[in-house]
């Protein structure tokens, strides 16, 4: 996968000096002066033999393009996670320091809400939009840490162990190729993300594969599916691309039903609400409506972080899986969806 965590991954693998040694950046304050972290925007010294060891393969075939996709598709103005996460490893105040670089402070939005509660979370109280970051991204892509060359497009279909070696073997196929590619590693990382595998209800199944196999206009259709037709093909704001052929196909005058509780089904019913016109709009949700700032609960993004992350890391498998379950606890709402 070639998403955000798996370029904030080898990017951190790539880097020399302490950010290896401390991966935590302080509580308050910055690790880096302003100046240093500018000049390390430009270029950033890499361990350049390690990087030639390393392949990222991803069906997309860009550097987080379905995430760019998905911004592009549901319309997002901006990022639910605040201006000091980012997959630079070098400095949490990176994209912040780069803004002010580049004067694109003006596209940070204040999270009016969760300023206002009293909580142990302290700031930022500012969020990137979409697009600033899509930018900040590219610049550490391709200048930054020069990533471009790692990428390579297609999709594993299968992984073995290999024999006495350690090692696996990676069974790899590419659109139009009638041939399966065979590449073999030390280490692999499943960066894959959530779009890579639709979660589909019983029920759901045999509608959309009778609406795909009909109509070139989906009557029925998964976000995912919505995501990977954008046509988005890079970072670059000239290589975005808006919507995607299922939106554009709902009417005014169509009555809709999206089905989920999380962020993206949101995003929907606002889309089609307020571009698409559309005035008939139902939302089902198993259970009642959950309303955060961020995907997990605030001690997470408070003063004690680096203590639930200490203890995270040295917990057993199954326990770092409770942790997942239990503090995500599902899908939710951002306060200015609801």
């Amino acid at each position: 996968g070639g998403g955000c965590h798996a370029a904030a991954l080898i990017m951190r693998l790539l880097t020399k000096g302490e950010v290896m040694k401390d991966p935590n950046p302080p509580i308050y304050g910055t690790r880096h002066k302003q100046r240093e972290v500018r000049s390390h925007l430009f270029k950033t010294p890499v361990e350049e033999e390690l990087k030639k060891s390393i392949v990222v393969i991803d069906r997309a075939g860009g550097w987080m393009l379905n995430w760019q996709r998905a911004y592009g598709t549901l319309d997002i103005p901006h990022l639910r996670s605040p201006e000091g996460l980012h997959p630079d490893p070098y400095d949490h105040a990176a994209l912040s320091v780069w803004a002010k670089h580049v004067k694109a402070e003006g596209e940070f939005i204040e999270m009016k809400h969760l300023k206002s509660c009293n909580t142990n979370y302290h700031g930022p109280f500012t969020l990137p939009s979409a697009g600033m970051f899509a930018r900040f991204c590219e610049r550490l892509v391709n200048k930054s840490y020069g990533l471009g060359s790692l990428l390579y497009q297609g999709e594993v279909e299968g992984l073995s162990s290999l024999p006495d070696s350690g090692g696996f073997q990676l069974e790899i196929s590419r659109k139009g190729a009638a041939e399966t590619v065979r590449m073999t590693a030390s280490n692999v990382v499943l960066a894959r993300g959530p779009t890579a595998r639709l979660n589909l209800p019983p029920w759901a199944v045999d509608p959309l594969l009778k609406s795909q196999s009909q109509s070139s206009r989906m009557s029925i259709a998964h976000a995912w599916q919505m995501i990977d037709a954008n046509e988005t093909t890079g970072l670059r704001p000239e290589q975005q691309a808006q919507s995607c052929p299922f939106v554009d196909a709902v009417k005014p005058t169509d009555r809709v039903l999206v089905v989920g509780g999380g962020l993206t089904s949101g995003h929907l019913v606002t889309l089609l609400a307020e571009k698409r016109g559309v005035r008939d709009i139902t939302l089902v949700m198993r259970g009642p409506r959950k309303i955060k700032q961020f995907d997990l609960i605030l001690p997470w993004f408070g003063d004690d972080r680096w203590a639930k992350r200490h203890a995270f890391e040295t917990a057993s498998i199954p326990e770092r899986l409770e942790t997942l379950m239990g503090d995500r606890d599902g899908g939710s709402l951002t306060p200015e969806l609801d």
